[in-house]
C-alpha cells in the first residue's frame, strides 16, 4: 500500500491514529526511562 494512501486512511480513522500515537508515546517514554536508569547506574 502506498504511503500516501495509508496516510489518508489514517486521517479518516482518528481513533486508530490516537491509539497508535499513544502506543508510540508510551514506548518512547519507556525507552527514555530505561536510558536514564542506565545512565544513573553507569555514572
Amino acid at each position: 500500500m502506498p504511503l500516501i494512501n495509508w496516510g489518508k486512511t489514517m486521517n479518516n480513522d482518528k481513533e486508530l491514529t490516537e491509539k497508535l500515537n499513544k502506543i508510540l508515546n508510551e514506548s518512547a517514554e519507556k525507552k527514555s526511562i530505561s536510558i536514564i536508569k542506565f545512565l544513573r547506574l553507569s555514572s
